[in-house]
């Protein structure tokens, strides 16, 4: 397998709220990305440029939810759990639950 299984767990995320910004109108856009650069840089920039693990990942998407409106934390709990199913609560459970193990 050329990625390691944390990287295909942080795919299956980053392809989630992909198609979730995808959904989103003009005026949605600019909600999620208000949240978005609302959260610390070093969380943004790692999570843009993919250098983040998959733990980091999800706490900086944690970290972007509490900072989001109401509508943009419905989109995302709706791509997250309705869209994305088990496979997503899958990928982000196991990325935190796995990095906890890690020394």
């Amino acid at each position: 397998c050329i990625w390691s299984e944390d990287r295909l767990r942080q795919y299956t995320i980053y392809t989630m709220g992909s198609d979730v910004i995808m959904s989103l109108d003009r005026k949605g856009m600019g909600q999620f990305f208000t949240a978005f650069f609302k959260i610390p840089m070093s969380h943004w920039t790692a999570f843009l440029d993919r250098t983040n693990t998959g733990r980091e990942q999800v706490m900086t998407g944690v970290a972007m939810w509490l900072k989001a409106c109401t509508a943009i934390k419905l989109r995302l709990m709706w791509g997250g759990i309705v869209k994305g199913g088990l496979k997503v609560a899958t990928a982000a459970i196991a990325s935190v639950a796995l990095a906890r193990r890690r020394p």
